[in-house]
C-alpha cells in the first residue's frame, strides 16, 4: 500500500461514516429523540436492523 493508497481509502471511509451519521442525525430528528439520549448500543442495534 502506498500513502496515496492508504490516504484515498481513509477517505472513502470519512465520506461513508459521515453519510451514516447524517442519516441516523435525521432518522433520530424524524423520531423527536435527542442524540444524547440514546445508548450507543441501541443506535447501532437499528443501524443494523434498519439497513
Amino acid at each position: 500500500m502506498t500513502v496515496i493508497g492508504l490516504w484515498f481509502l481513509g477517505l472513502i471511509f470519512v465520506c461513508f461514516l459521515e453519510k451514516k451519521v447524517l442519516r441516523l442525525s435525521l432518522f433520530l430528528e424524524q423520531n423527536g429523540n435527542n442524540y444524547l439520549e440514546i445508548p450507543v448500543s441501541v443506535i447501532f442495534n437499528r443501524e443494523v436492523t434498519n439497513k
